[in-house]
């Protein structure tokens, strides 16, 4: 492990997860015992009555059996632990370092509204796209990955929109649906497909539309980014479907202008 101090936090698999693969193991370890078992007691009569045909088929069931038990291997590599520290997080107790101020990310949202992830998509540190499956971890295991991404971002932020500068954030339409087979076609066809959200002191502009802070009211609600008229009348909302990048980041800082 590289000299990032103690991790704040380690997120392994969930329950269900890890029941799985460690149910696989041990059906696959008794399968195995078992069909040799078998095989042992069954050889001479097995093998005078196919001779080689008999021991190509123990192989090839011996082979299949240690497929199955590959199997949970390979998905232990695939979901490993994730360790958490103030500046960024490593994916597996020696993965590269992944800098909360180099990342952009966003949230590919669940089938059931609220409930987990499918996916983060994010960059690492060189800006190259990668994927966290939601589903074999924790619902909350992400948290201090979102608080600690805004605790090292937030303060950048605001300094820029106090020097008059503006904060460009990406988003989808949530009612154009993304199809589009494979990781990569899929970012390829989201950075296509993507509109600015762009954040200035005075205003926040979505895809053309100009809301200022003190014309509006603009606040976050459950995860969602909402403009009203000041009467109350809805004008837009922005929810998980709109695949926003660093939406937690965008939430932080709309939380404080909105308010002004």
């Amino acid at each position: 492990m590289g000299n990032y101090g103690k991790p704040k936090k380690i997120v392994g698999r969930n329950f269900r997860a890890n029941l799985l693969l460690y149910s696989c193991i041990i059906l696959g370890c008794y399968a195995l015992f078992n069909v040799n078992k078998f095989f042992i007691k069954d050889f001479e009569r097995g093998y005078s009555a196919t001779g080689m045909v008999y021991v190509a088929f123990i192989v090839i069931a011996n082979l299949f059996l240690l497929l199955f038990l590959i199997l949970p291997y390979i998905l232990f590599k695939t979901f490993p632990k994730f360790y958490f520290y103030d500046e960024g997080f490593t994916r597996g107790k020696n993965g590269a370092f992944i800098y909360y101020e180099k990342m952009d990310y966003f949230f590919v949202p669940g089938f059931i509204k609220g409930k987990d992830f499918l996916e983060i998509r994010y960059t690492n540190n060189e800006g190259e796209w990668k994927a966290i499956q939601g589903q074999p971890y924790p619902s909350n295991g992400f948290n201090l990955f979102q608080q600690d991404f805004v605790n090292i971002n937030y303060p950048k932020a605001m300094k820029c929109l106090e020097n008059n500068e503006k904060l460009e954030f990406l988003f989808n339409d949530p009612k154009k649906k993304i199809i589009a087979f494979g990781r990569k076609n899929y970012m390829k066809k989201k950075l296509e497909q993507a509109m600015k959200i762009i954040v200035t002191r005075e205003s926040i502009t979505f895809d053309n539309e100009v809301y200022e802070w003190d014309k509006y009211k603009i606040f976050v609600n459950l995860g969602n980014i909402i403009v009203k008229e000041q009467d109350g009348t809805n004008i837009l909302s922005l929810g998980p479907d709109a695949l926003i990048h660093r939406t937690n980041l965008l939430e932080a800082i709309v939380s404080t202008l909105g308010k002004k």
